[in-house]
C-alpha cells in the first residue's frame, strides 16, 4: 500500500506541471529580471530533420512549463541554503560570495582581466572622446568623463577565490591602460573608481551594497561632491553640492541596493540581508549657485547618481541617454525610446552646458555604446 501511495504522488508530481501549464489552477509565480519570450515553434520538414524544431519545441516548453517560478525559486533557493552557491543554472550569472557579497560573473570575469583588448582599441576609444571634447569646447559646451567602478575590483577580497584567476596580475587590465590615455589627451575625467577605493579604506561604512551590483547610496552622496567641485571648475560657475547628514546602518537594503538579491530569485532573501548605509541627503543651494543643463550619457550605474541629483535639483534640465536606447529627461519627467536617426542633437547636446559620459571600468571597449560615433558624425567628423 505504501508503494501506491509513494507511485501515486510520484505521478502527480509529474502530472501537474502539465496540467498547470494547459488549465492553470493558481497564479504563476512571477521570476525578476529578463525573461526570453518563446513562441511555438512553426512545423517545417527541414527543421524536424535537422533536428532544430525539436529543440526550439524543448525549449518553448521549459519556458511555458507549469509552476516554473515556483520550481526555479525552489532550485535557487536549495542551491544558497544548502550548497552555499547560486544555481549554475540561473541565467543571471550571480555569484555568491564571501560575507553574503553578491557579484555579477561578467565584472569578475573583467577584474580577471578575461576581457583585455589590444592598446591600439583603447587608443582609439580614447582618441574619438578627445575629438569629440574638442569639437564641443569650441561650440562652446564642456565635456566630462565619470569613470563608475565595478563591484569586484572594490571588494575583491569577497569574491570566492575558485573564482580567481592567479594569472591576473601578470598583465594590466582595460582600466590600467586606458586611464594614461585618457590624461595624456587632455580628456577630462573623475575617475569613481579611484574615488571608491580610496573611500573604502577611510570610511566606517560599506560602499558597495552586499546585495546590489552598483554603489550604494551612501557612497553616491559622496562622489556627487566631487562631480560638483569639478563640473564646478570646467564650467567657471559654482554649483550647489549635495550633502548628508544622520548616515545610519539600516538591516535591509533599499531600492537598487537589493536589485543582484531581487535577479536572484528566491524565496528567503532576508537571509542574505546585510546592513547598508543610508543617509538623509541635501544640498547647498542659496540661490545664487549656477544650475546646468546637461546631457548624460551611459548605463545603470547612473541611476542612483539621478534620484540624488533630480531630488536636490542640481540641475536645471538633464537628459539621460541610457546605453544610449533610451531618454530620460527632468524636469519634467519623461521617458521614451531613443532612435539616433531622429535625435534632436542640436536641442540635446549643443543648447546643454556640458555633456557627461559615464564609462563603468567593465566596458571601457563599448563607451558610450555608440553614442561617440553617432555625436561626431552628425558634427561633421
Amino acid at each position: 500500500m505504501k508503494q501506491v501511495i509513494l507511485s501515486a504522488v510520484f505521478l502527480l508530481l509529474l502530472v501537474l506541471p502539465g496540467v498547470q501549464m494547459i488549465l492553470p489552477m493558481v497564479e504563476e509565480n512571477k521570476l525578476i529580471g529578463a525573461q526570453t519570450v518563446k513562441d511555438f515553434p512553426s512545423f517545417s520538414y527541414e527543421g524536424i530533420m535537422s533536428g532544430v524544431m525539436q529543440q526550439q519545441l524543448a525549449e518553448w516548453f521549459a519556458a511555458h512549463i507549469g509552476f516554473r517560478g515556483h520550481l526555479i525559486r525552489t532550485d535557487n533557493q536549495i542551491n544558497v541554503s544548502v550548497f552555499k552557491e547560486m544555481s549554475k543554472r540561473s541565467s543571471s550569472q550571480i555569484v555568491l560570495g564571501r560575507n553574503a557579497f553578491l557579484f555579477e560573473k561578467p565584472y569578475i570575469n573583467n577584474y580577471n582581466r578575461q576581457d583585455s583588448v589590444a592598446d591600439a582599441v583603447l587608443l582609439e576609444v580614447a582618441g574619438k572622446i578627445a575629438e569629440l571634447q574638442e569639437k564641443l569646447r569650441v561650440r562652446g559646451v564642456q565635456f566630462l568623463v565619470v569613470i563608475s567602478p565595478s563591484k569586484a575590483s572594490v571588494y575583491p577580497e569577497n569574491i570566492p577565490s575558485r573564482f580567481v584567476r592567479r594569472s591576473r596580475d601578470l598583465e594590466p587590465g582595460n582600466y590600467e591602460r586606458w586611464t594614461p590615455m585618457l590624461a595624456a589627451r587632455g580628456i577630462n575625467y573623475l575617475d569613481g573608481r579611484d574615488f571608491l577605493l580610496k573611500l573604502k579604506q577611510t570610511e566606517r561604512f560599506p560602499v558597495y551594497a552586499a546585495s546590489g551590483t552598483h554603489w550604494n547610496y551612501y557612497a553616491v552622496c559622496q562622489f556627487l561632491t566631487e562631480l560638483s567641485e569639478r563640473l564646478s571648475e570646467l564650467l567657471g560657475k559654482q554649483l550647489a553640492k549635495v550633502t548628508w547628514r544622520e548616515a545610519r546602518l539600516e538591516a535591509r537594503p533599499k531600492g537598487d541596493d537589493q536589485d543582484l538579491l531581487l535577479f536572484a530569485n528566491l524565496w528567503r532573501r532576508a537571509a542574505l540581508f546585510q546592513p547598508t548605509p543610508y543617509a538623509m541627503t541635501g544640498n547647498t543651494r542659496n540661490g545664487q549657485e549656477f544650475r546646468p543643463r546637461v546631457l548624460i550619457v551611459g548605463a545603470s550605474h547612473v541611476w542612483q547618481m539621478l534620484h540624488i541629483l533630480d531630488k536636490q535639483r542640481i540641475f536645471a534640465q538633464r537628459d539621460f541617454y541610457y546605453y544610449f536606447r533610451r531618454k530620460n529627461s527632468s524636469p519634467p519627467l519623461k521617458e521614451e525610446a531613443l532612435d539616433p536617426a531622429t535625435i534632436n542633437w542640436q536641442q540635446d547636446m549643443l543648447e546643454k552646458d556640458v555633456v557627461i559620459l559615464e564609462i563603468n571600468e567593465a566596458v571601457i571597449p563599448s563607451a558610450g555604446f555608440g553614442f561617440v560615433d553617432a555625436a561626431l558624425g552628425w558634427l561633421g567628423r
